[in-house]
């Protein structure tokens, strides 16, 4: 799916520089934090020279507006126990940064987390969660048991988390023998879709390693990647529950979304009308405006939180493909696996994690509407009750 809250979901790494040797007093690092997230500039001094003959200092200016525009301006910042950690604090958030410097004060690496909510009991995470849309759901669960949920056997539009689903079909080919995850695959046009994702600005023809395909498809939730690895099993393979049609690849989404009266049809129709609809859509892509539209009911991918817990369960495993951990705090989890979704109107969250005490943790949840979500807020509330094993268990009082 089209990444719509990719801008909240990044994660700015602005690079380790090697440290350099100075006589001056290292500047505060509070102080000089709130200096550089509050802007609009910065001096040109702050960063080490080495930090420029990576990212240009417009690029700089530019990431932190973006975190500014989003969170809103510092109010302070506090330091943790430790000594490279920051909480960044605005009006309704806290930014944990990890940032570095040289002995001269100059900053060599700069690294901002997810923001988590203000102000609020974790006890009181799971209801607010419920409180955001008419329509959403959630589950906890610990080792196979449920501990909280929430409509979590309603089939809600999910986004790209169907990708689990083409996954597990690919892996079950590599167990089959008639794939390996190192098999060269070859781009072709017919894959080529929206982002995200990059590789639909790879050429045409290019051979790619099984396994960095699947990877992003999971990781960066690329399209084209998604295309492609649906093409290679058989789109008739991935069916996702109580479905009677195979799911959608990412090409026909949008041109459904971009078409009313080609949707409606579809909606309307049983299997085999759904499949000659689906073969006579145009080779072109339509163009982004029709597509950066609201969830048209009928046509996105349905899947309930439930049934997302058991496929991230099944496919949690596969080295390599989960090396995105989400909004969780990779630091605090021995293991993670995270997809998501999204487009306007849907967010889902969806995440297998292992405490270091050797539980197995599964939440999901998902929010639909039919405007566009606050997707800031919503991306912080999980991200404040997935921070730590401890936050989860906290919620769970």
């Amino acid at each position: 799916m089209l990444r719509y809250f990719k801008a909240l979901c990044a994660i700015a790494v602005l690079v380790l520089a090697p440290h350099s040797l100075g006589a001056q007093e290292a500047a505060s690092p509070p102080e000089l934090l709130k200096k550089i997230w509050n802007g609009p500039d910065f001096d040109a001094n702050d960063f080490a020279p080495e930090v420029y003959q990576k990212i240009p200092k417009e690029l700089l200016v530019s990431i932190l507006s973006e975190q500014r525009s989003i969170y809103g301006p510092a109010l302070r910042v506090e330091a943790t126990k430790d000594p490279h950690k920051f909480l960044v604090e605005t009006k309704s958030y806290t930014i944990p940064t990890l940032l570095k410097q040289n002995t001269t004060g100059q900053l060599t690496g700069l690294l901002f987390r997810f923001a988590l909510v203000k102000d609020m009991k974790h006890e009181d995470l799971l209801d607010h969660m419920k409180q955001q849309t008419a329509t959403q759901s959630f589950l906890l669960m610990q080792n196979g048991k449920v501990h909280a949920e929430n409509n979590s056997d309603a089939q809600l539009a999910v986004g790209s988390a169907f990708k689990l689903y083409v996954l597990d079909q690919v892996a079950q080919r590599v167990r089959d023998g008639d794939l390996s995850w190192q098999d060269k695959v070859t781009l072709e046009q017919r894959h080529i879709s929206y982002p995200g994702g990059t590789m639909q600005n790879e050429p045409v023809g290019k051979k790619f390693v099984l396994l960095d395909v699947a990877r992003n498809m999971i990781a960066i939730s690329d399209n084209t990647a998604t295309d492609l690895l649906m093409d290679l099993v058989g789109q008739e393979s991935v069916m996702l529950p109580g479905e009677t049609s195979p799911a959608l690849t990412t090409q026909q989404l949008f041109h459904l979304k971009a078409d009313e009266q080609t949707a409606e049809a579809y909606r309307k129709a049983g299997p085999e009308e759904r499949a000659r609809i689906l073969a006579a859509l145009p080779a072109q892509l339509p163009t982004i405006d029709k597509v950066s539209v609201p969830l048209t009911e009928g046509v996105e991918w349905y899947l309930s939180n439930r049934e997302l817990c058991e496929i991230v369960t099944k496919v949690k495993d596969i080295k390599g493909v989960f090396v995105n951990p989400g909004v969780a705090e990779p630091d605090n989890w021995t293991s993670y696996a995270y997809k998501g979704g999204s487009e306007i109107g849907v967010l889902n969250m969806t995440y297998a994690l292992e405490d270091p005490d050797g539980n197995n943790w599964c939440f999901s949840t998902t929010w639909n509407a039919e405007q566009e979500l606050d997707v800031t807020y919503l991306i912080a509330l999980v991200a404040t009750l997935l921070e730590s094993p401890e936050s989860v268990q906290a919620a769970l009082r």
